[in-house]
């Protein structure tokens, strides 16, 4: 039976080994948090101030960027980096690794409640999406962090969670799991509100006390994680953020209902979109499975939350709550993909629930249904295909190259650069870098380029906005080009 078991895991390891060739790039494009990153774990790894990366944080456009991450994704960064350096392929590989084990997760996760098939199906036809295979080449955070929670998740409802063993594991991935993001907190949220709810369910019953080992533990765990995230992000890697708090001043309550329909609408269109046409071609199937995946979602939640709410279905409620109120609707299904295992889990509830008398066998049906969904898959793994190979646009192109090594060698060493990219002007020029707001006027920007005390800007065609545009247009008289290719030009202020 035990080899049994292990035979189930070797399998799905072997399903995705095909990942490790799959949209593997050496290049990124200007997205700009993988530089944000990088940097730090640059610093880490070169035994310098984590935070101080050159990336200054414009006060009037603090939503562009934090001023520094804290330090859970840059420490597992920094193991690549020491030997590697800016290797992207390796940093690549390094997140197919955590992939893979999400989806051992996953399987591990769905077969507690579904057949092994049904699991592995779920966990290939999730892995294999277009835009898991798009996402994991992007040095972010969100797929680690994802792994972590899951792996937090099963540690804290499997029937060993209050031995001392796994309280030290659960102080420690927790912990772990909020220093990688913040949001991570929700956990230890979710942790309270389900021991008070077995207070309240064992004062009814006379079996649950407020000393309870399970209530003495909880509150282990919570207190425990907490200290050890403020070593990692307070004493031991400090960052430059608030910590816990980083984000709530974006908070604006007088627009709360404003951003909670708006963000309820978007992830609503994002996890339709999961599994719609790629590049918004107009494909029927994939329209179709789009929309029943997610009304499945819907109905099995529905169901799930109804007969047997559970742990994990507080944590999915307050992980929704703290990104429903976020004033940031662009981050695709990436906000979305921690709760990728509890919404498939509802996906299923809901499918095995709908009141079909099919004349196959579940076996069959559940294969039929796995190609219909892969078969939507199919324009998405095309134009995959066709991007293998090419540099993407960003700071790895060669007219973009030639502009940091224009910086690095002619610019002096404490020179503070305005550009739509900050971070990646920082990583690759090792020079401090902020940007400005794109609606700022142009009194607004003078006054921000005095300020912050800039030196030189950056121009770039593709990524600058039109706003500091019109303002090297209209202060020529005040600006000195000093250098220029085809995509760029530098000038320098005349203090």
């Amino acid at each position: 039976m035990k080899e049994k078991g292990v035979l189930k895991y070797l399998t799905i390891g072997i399903l995705c080994l095909p990942l490790f060739l799959i949209n593997i790039q050496s290049t990124q494009d200007w997205g700009d948090d993988f530089a944000g990153y990088l940097n730090q774990a640059k610093n880490i790894a070169e035994g310098k101030p984590m935070a101080q990366t050159g990336y200054v944080q414009n006060p009037e456009y603090p939503t562009y960027a934090p001023a520094s991450y804290p330090a859970g994704f840059p420490l597992l960064l920094a193991g690549i980096y020491a030997p590697f350096g800016i290797n992207i392929t390796i940093y690549n590989q390094f997140l197919n690794l955590f992939l893979i084990v999400f989806a051992l997760l996953l399987f591990h996760y769905l077969n507690k409640y579904f057949s092994a098939l049904i699991s592995c199906l779920t966990v290939l036809i999730f892995i294999y999406n277009p835009w898991t295979l798009n996402f994991k080449s992007e040095i972010m955070s969100d797929i680690p962090f994802s792994v972590l929670l899951l792996l937090t998740v099963l540690l804290f409802t499997s029937e060993n969670t209050y031995k001392t063993r796994n309280i030290i594991l659960l102080i420690l991935l927790s912990g772990f799991l909020i220093a990688i993001r913040n949001i991570g907190i929700v956990f230890l949220a979710a942790a309270i509100i389900n021991i008070l709810k077995n207070i309240y369910d064992g004062k009814k019953n006379s079996t649950e006390t407020i000393f309870s080992k399970k209530v003495i533990s909880t509150i282990v765990i919570v207190s425990g994680s907490l200290i050890f995230y403020f070593l990692i992000d307070k004493i031991f890697f400090p960052s430059r953020s608030g910590g816990l708090f980083s984000y709530n001043y974006l908070i604006d309550f007088s627009q709360l209902k404003h951003f909670l329909l708006l963000n309820l609408s978007y992830y609503m269109a994002v996890t339709r979109a999961f599994f719609e046409p790629w590049n918004n071609e107009w494909q029927f199937i994939a329209l179709l499975t789009g929309t029943m995946v997610f009304a499945f979602i819907i109905l099995g939640m529905i169901k799930k939350m109804t007969r047997d709410f559970k742990f994990t279905d507080t944590l999915v409620i307050l992980y929704m709550a703290v990104i429903l109120i976020y004033p940031y609707s662009n981050a695709g299904f990436r906000f979305m993909l921690p709760l990728a295992p509890f919404l498939l889990h509802y996906a299923l509830v809901g499918i095995t629930n709908f009141n079909i008398t099919w004349k196959m066998s579940h076996t069959k049906v559940s294969l039929i249904l796995a190609l219909i969904v892969f078969s939507s898959y199919s324009q998405g793994w095309i134009e995959l295909s066709r991007s293998k190979g090419k540099t993407l646009e960003g700071p790895f192109e060669k007219d973009n190259k030639e502009a940091f090594n224009y910086i690095n060698e002619n610019t002096p060493a404490n020179a503070i650069f305005s550009f739509a990219k900050p971070r990646a002007l920082a990583l690759f020029t090792d020079r401090k870098a902020l940007t400005h707001r794109p609606d700022q006027n142009m009194k607004e920007l003078e006054t921000a380029l005095l300020t912050n005390n800039v030196d030189f800007i950056l121009f770039n065609n593709e990524v600058s906005g039109d706003s500091i545009k019109e303002f090297i247009h209209l202060h020529e008289n005040q600006l000195i080009k000093v250098w220029s290719n085809e995509r760029n030009a530098i000038y320098r202020r005349q203090h």
